[in-house]
This record gives C-alpha cells, structure tokens and sequence, in this order.
C-alpha cells in the first residue's frame, strides 16, 4: 500500500467515524420503536432481552467511536479502527438479523411486511455509509437481510417468499450502489490528497522562490554598495 493509499483509508475511517453516532443512534431508535409497537403481540421478557442486546452492542460502539473521536492522529492512524468499526456494524447486524428466529412466528403476514419494510430502510441507510466505508455496509446488511429473507422463503405464504426474493435483490442492489459510491468515494479523496499535496509543494517553492530573490537582491545591493 503506498502512502496516498494509506492516507485514503485513514480518511475514509476518520469520515465513517464522523457518522457513527448517528448512525448508532438510528439503529438504537428503530429498535426502541419496533419493542414498543410489538409489546403486547410478543412475549415481552424475550423482547426485551433482544432489546438489551443492541443496547450494550450500542454502548460498545459508542465507546469504541467516542475513544477514536477523542484520540490524537498517530493513535487514529493504527489499522485496528477500520476492524473495530465493522466488527461493531456485523455485531448490532447478527443481533437483528436474530429476530426472524426469536419471533417470526409470533407475527401475521402484515407484521412480517411491515418489518420487511423496515429492514429493508435500514439497508438503504447504511448503504449510504457504505459509500464511505464499504465493509461497514456489509458487515451490517448481508446478516440483516439474508436471516429474514430465508425464513419468508421457507415460510410457504406467495406474499412473503415474493417479500424474501425483494429483500435479497434490494440488498444486491444496494450493495452495487455502495461499492460504486465506495469507489468514487475514494477518487475524490485521492484528488483531494493529491491537490493538498500539490499546494503545499507549491507554497514550499514559492518560499524558495522568494527567499532567492531576497538574497538576490541584497547580493546586488552590497555590490552596487561596494
């Protein structure tokens, strides 16, 4: 990896940071607004066990993003922090993606559409930071998606396994988009870089520029003088 390279991908971990908390914070929303829709048509003790699951996987990211946030650049430049985000993305994914098989048959048809829908949101907005950093979006989607989109597949009803078919192409879908925002993500903050790096050599000249004048200068002045 040469050292434009590398300074893409800090870039892109320092922006994916920067929307953590709100990210994190919408995810933890969603799944405060699903428990209290589905308080009385679930067993409650087991809602709330998934509920207190994203909140300590939402305790734990906030904990990882406010330690990055708060760090100097040398601590911010280790390779640990690109991991330790989509590690926190995969756990909160896997924890929803857990739902189909804690209550899926607890649900009518017209719940399970309208989680479907749901989830299928949450897969567009992290499409979007998968823009930013593309293993974010799948290490949070694909366990999201594919969990529920099987079992309507198995379920046997037209309505829901035509509902898991979508899912899983919407996801493919999506994921087409972020990998190509992925890319052109990454041009322009190579161009940025590189027009940086650009000015800068064009400052440091431009000061070797004058100072030679100067010295020009009063070399023919002490001439002149002598």
């Amino acid at each position: 990896m040469t050292d434009l390279d590398r300074n893409v991908y800090h870039e892109q971990i320092r922006l994916i940071y920067n929307q953590g908390p709100v990210l994190v914070a919408g995810a933890t929303l969603c799944a405060v607004i699903i428990t209290v829709f589905l308080w009385r048509h679930v067993p409650q003790s087991t809602l709330l066990i998934w509920l207190a699951a994203v909140g300590v996987s939402t305790l734990l990211r906030i904990w990882v993003i406010t330690v990055y946030l708060n760090a100097d650049t040398n601590v911010r430049e280790r390779p640990l922090w690109g991991p330790f985000f989509w590690l926190g993305t995969l756990t909160a994914g896997m924890i929803w993606g857990a739902w189909p098989l804690m209550f899926y048959q607890l649900y009518s048809t017209e719940y399970l559409l309208l989680i479907s829908t749901i989830f299928a949101g949450m897969v567009a907005v992290s499409a979007a930071s998968g823009s930013v950093y593309l293993p974010s979006f799948l290490s949070f989607s694909i366990p999201l998606i594919l969990p529920l989109s099987f079992a309507h597949i198995m379920s046997g009803s037209e309505s829901l396994v035509l509902t898991g078919w979508l899912l899983i192409m919407f996801l493919a879908v999506n994921f087409f988009l972020a990998a190509r925002g992925h890319r052109h993500y990454r041009e322009l903050i190579r161009s940025q870089l590189v027009n940086v790096e650009l000015m800068e050599r064009l400052a440091e000249e431009k000061q070797i520029a004058e100072r030679a004048v100067i010295a020009k200068s009063r070399f023919l002045a002490a001439a002149s003088h002598d």
